[in-house]
């Protein structure tokens, strides 16, 4: 038996009214050369949801109908493609897909089966298997030419919205890490990583390119206190010890700067803020070579942190150059053994206004809801899921268990609230007093555990997928 190209059939049909049409009429009609596909737009697609049972206890999940019409699509004429550059949502069933594509001057669209060079009509109301790339050409309204298209439907491979975690293989306990004392991490915008401890004499500096492989940094002498302050001001890894501010842009090679100041506190690219021996309050917009006293609230200056201090800056969206700068720590246990939260600082940091004063959210003896839990060597960095902070056991008045909870904050610090998208790793282990956490340029959750030595390593999967730039627009230009 002879196979018949349908799709020919009815072009040839198509041809025959068409040249009926033309003798029985005095009019002359011109039929347009152009082949184009001008749009392509997807309908219904059915998806499956991952979740839990009603108990909390078992996986389970759900199909449901989702119309994609709006997802854009792009149209690639020269190429000849057509592709959703941003992929479609993880659990898509492309199998059976219905979609509509329009043409210029009403062309007719075909697709080629994936076996065989038979074509047949494209039709919106006909579902169609993307899972493998499909041919589809569109024919002028002429006959006389055709275009060829490649359309392809991108799918995440994986969920966007799980949080995953590795344990890398490690010589933490080979190079003494593990047995720190206690210890603080900080992030480089190479994504090196620098990490600063105690053995209960001295402070030990190490760095780390990748997690697993680590080698101690040079100043090798310093005192036993000088990692409490170790910060980022983005570019640099900087703290103070001595009579010196030292700073690093790769972990490695230190410079050093003589300065009054005791202890380092927040830092940016344009300001670094810290104390002096007095616990004044000052800053310095020169890297550290001289210092100005900060303008603090006298009612407000007893709620200035002194111990697990750390920093982090959040842009405006209101003034691309200018950002808010996030400073939160505890106040003396001993002093204020009742607090049972940290204190959170901020100052907006203006180029053009650098009278922006310090503000304090709340005090530590404050009952406000969702406060940053007072917690034994807490931790903050900056996420794209705002602000994130990690820490051991409570301290003074709290009573949280050490490492069981991460806390973010999406309001600039100013609440914050059990973290649902950053949990622990069910296989972390970690001694009460010694941990550091940071989070990278590339939003990677790091965690050093002492005594285990376990490194792990965690995103979200959606921050780590590419952005797509090959993004092509149709413009008719006969008709502009």
């Amino acid at each position: 038996m002879m196979k018949r190209n349908i799709f020919s059939i009815v072009m040839l049909l198509a041809s025959a009214v068409l040249c009926t049409s033309c003798l029985n009429s005095d009019n002359d009609f011109v039929y347009d050369d152009d082949a184009a596909i001008t749009a392509f737009t997807l309908g219904n697609i059915n998806q499956t949801f991952f979740c839990k049972t009603k108990d909390g206890l078992r996986d389970s999940s759900y199909v449901k109908s989702v119309d994609f019409s709006s997802v854009k699509m792009t149209i690639d004429h020269l190429g000849g493609r057509i592709f959703n550059a941003d992929s479609l949502p993880f659990g898509c069933n492309i199998t059976k897909v219905l979609a509509t594509a329009s043409t210029r001057n009403s062309g007719m669209v075909g697709i080629k089966n994936v076996d065989s060079d038979t074509t047949r009509i494209f039709s919106s109301t006909d579902s169609v298997d993307y899972t493998k790339p499909r041919e589809l050409i569109v024919y002028s309204n002429s006959t006389l030419s055709n275009h060829k298209y490649k359309v392809t439907l991108n799918v995440h491979k994986e969920d966007g919205d799980k949080f995953v975690w590795t344990k890398l293989n490690n010589n933490t306990t080979e190079v003494g890490i593990s047995a720190l004392k206690d210890m603080r991490m900080v992030a480089l915008p190479n994504n090196q990583l620098v990490l600063a401890g105690t053995d209960g004499t001295a402070t030990r500096l190490y760095t780390s390119a990748d997690g697993s492989n680590w080698s101690q940094t040079t100043p090798a002498t310093l005192n036993a206190n000088a990692y409490q302050n170790l910060m980022t001001d983005g570019e640099n890894a900087l703290f103070i010890s001595g009579n010196y501010l030292y700073a690093t842009t790769d972990g490695k090679s230190w410079t050093w700067t003589a300065t009054t100041q005791k202890q380092l506190v927040a830092a940016s690219t344009k300001l670094l803020v810290a104390y002096d021996a007095e616990g004044t309050l000052n800053s310095s917009a020169d890297n550290g070579r001289t210092w100005t006293k900060e303008d603090i609230d006298a009612n407000e200056a007893a709620y200035l942190p002194s111990l697990n201090i750390s920093s982090a800056t959040q842009a405006l969206i209101t003034n691309k150059d200018s950002y808010r700068l996030i400073m939160q720590g505890s106040r003396d246990v001993n002093t204020y053994s009742a607090d049972t939260a940290n204190v959170v600082w901020t100052k907006v940091i203006d180029p053009n206004d650098n009278t922006q004063p310090w503000i304090c959210y709340y005090g530590a003896d404050s009952q406000a809801k969702y406060r940053l839990p007072r917690l034994a060597h807490l931790q903050m960095a900056n996420s794209d899921l705002g602000l994130v902070a990690f820490g051991g056991k409570g301290l003074g008045a709290c009573k949280k268990e050490a490492h069981k909870t991460f806390w973010n904050s999406s309001d600039k610090g100013l609440t914050w609230k059990e973290d649902t998208v950053v949990t622990v790793p069910t296989d972390f282990q970690s001694s009460d007093d010694a941990l550091a956490f940071t989070i990278d340029a590339n939003n990677y959750v790091w965690l050093v555990c002492g005594n285990s030595g376990q490194v792990w390593r965690g995103r979200l999967n959606r921050l780590g997928w590419a952005k797509r730039q090959d993004i092509f627009e149709w413009r008719d230009d006969k008709n502009k």
